[in-house]
């Protein structure tokens, strides 16, 4: 069983149309770019989708290729950079 985090993203990567899987194949280890084969394109799209989707900003130099080699990596920084963000908007109010 996936977390409901891990679900929104999947099906954030299932929008794209290069994606010719079926969501049950996709799990915690999915190569985003080998198995997926997704581009620059495609993983530009998704980041800026995951920004919108979770009111987060990704800093480029966050990122790494390795974030990308497994979508469970991509899920726990996902979850993090949105458990950041409800903390500093509560740190506001």
């Amino acid at each position: 069983m996936h977390s409901p985090l891990f679900d929104r993203i999947r099906d954030l990567i299932l929008r794209n149309e290069k994606v010719q899987w079926d969501r049950d194949q996709i799990g915690p280890d999915t190569d985003l770019i080998n198995d997926l084969a997704l581009d620059s394109i495609a993983i530009v799209n998704l980041l800026a989708d995951l920004e919108e989707e979770f009111g987060i900003t990704i800093e480029i130099g966050e990122l790494g290729l390795s974030l990308f080699r497994e979508l469970r990596l991509l899920v726990n920084y996902i979850g993090s950079k949105a458990a950041a963000g409800l903390g500093e908007r509560a740190g506001r109010s």
